[in-house]
């Protein structure tokens, strides 16, 4: 099995001395308990062994084709995760090679392998909360966030999934929007504690503290998330930041054809389309963005994150001919890694 850069290919006996030198590293082990001893990297070699005899699949050994040095593993196997055994890709690199794409290229030749071979209709990934490197990884396999549970092992443990197929629509996004919008979220507002753990989860380094007063594309995103749409945190087009900053939904939107991207000017919004503005907050081009609810005549009603600058979620009409820069329409059951 071959990447554009690497080998995957069972491991054998042989692998035990390279393979060791890397599970020996407490770098590339870290988020593990401990280092692997001699006795656990071989167990590991023979688990893999039997998992391809009796599964047909498993962690492979990452070779470069370069130079034919294993520098890792990644695959698919089957573990237990919050009481379900579900098929996870996994993967462990070397720090030599850490931070050069190497295991994003493994991984998504897994994820094909997974759907298209092994016919699974999700994949996961799951990791230690701290294991921020990993995460990257999983986002930019188009993963999202699906659950956080407390682990013995991991002190808390982070889910992501991917699915095959899925039942997204611009409908389904307006209802969202306007749930979450009337629930209402917020800030740090009045004396009361935030609310917006379960969008800032999402974000890498994010805490509610940062996110206080800035997140009406977290607001977005998690719509777009909780209504089926599976769209990693940071997608390889969005080269100003993640999509907890407007620019970057405008940025994906240009850059992916599957995606509508339209003037305002006689353009007729359905509700579930993302609308971006201009010069609402800050006299800046692209300051805020909603989710279009509603479409009248002369206006629309748009669910909005930090509506106002009020630190609170919340529905409001804005006149179509002020302000709103663009809108992006996703198609039914988009996913970025399709």
């Amino acid at each position: 099995m071959e990447t554009a850069r690497l080998i995957l290919r069972p491991y054998t006996p042989e692998d035990f001395a390279a393979l060791h030198r890397i599970f020996s590293d407490p770098e590339t082990m870290r988020y593990y308990p401990a280092p692997c001893s001699e006795e656990k990297t071989r167990q590991w070699i023979q688990r893999n062994i039997r998992r391809y005899q009796e599964d047909g699949f498993g962690l492979w050994a990452m070779v470069l084709k370069e130079t034919g040095q294993l520098i890792g593993d990644c695959g698919i196997t089957l573990q237990p995760i919050h009481g379900q055994m579900l098929p996870e890709i996994g993967y462990h690199l070397h720090p030599d090679f850490q931070g050069k794409g190497y295991a994003t290229e493994a991984a998504r030749y897994c994820v094909q392998l997974a759907f298209d071979h092994f016919h699974f209709p999700a994949v996961y990934c799951y990791m230690k909360h701290t294991n921020w490197p990993s995460m990257g990884v999983a986002g930019r396999l188009g993963m999202v966030l699906t659950d956080i549970y407390p682990d013995p092992v991991n002190q808390f443990t982070r889910v992501f999934r991917l699915q095959k197929e899925t039942i997204a629509t611009t409908a389904m996004l307006a209802n969202e929007a306007r749930s979450l919008a009337l629930l209402p979220l917020h800030g740090f507002v009045d004396g009361k504690d935030s609310t917006l753990q379960p969008l800032v989860q999402h974000f890498r380094r994010w805490d509610v503290q940062k996110a206080d007063r800035l997140w009406c594309a977290a607001f977005v995103y998690h719509a777009c998330i909780t209504a089926g749409f599976q769209i990693p945190f940071s997608p390889d087009e969005c080269t100003v930041g993640s999509l907890a900053c407007v620019p970057a939904w405008e940025e994906l939107a240009k850059k992916d054809p599957r995606i509508g991207y339209h003037m305002p000017d006689g353009f007729d919004p359905l509700p579930g389309d993302i609308v971006l503005y201009d010069h609402v907050f800050c006299n800046q081009p692209h300051d805020h963005i909603g989710i279009v609810i509603e479409n009248h005549p002369c206006h629309i009603l748009a669910a909005e994150g930090n509506i106002e600058n009020s630190n609170t979620s919340g529905l409001i009409l804005r006149q179509k001919d002020r302000h709103i820069r663009c809108y992006i329409r996703l198609p039914e059951n988009y996913c970025w890694f399709a």
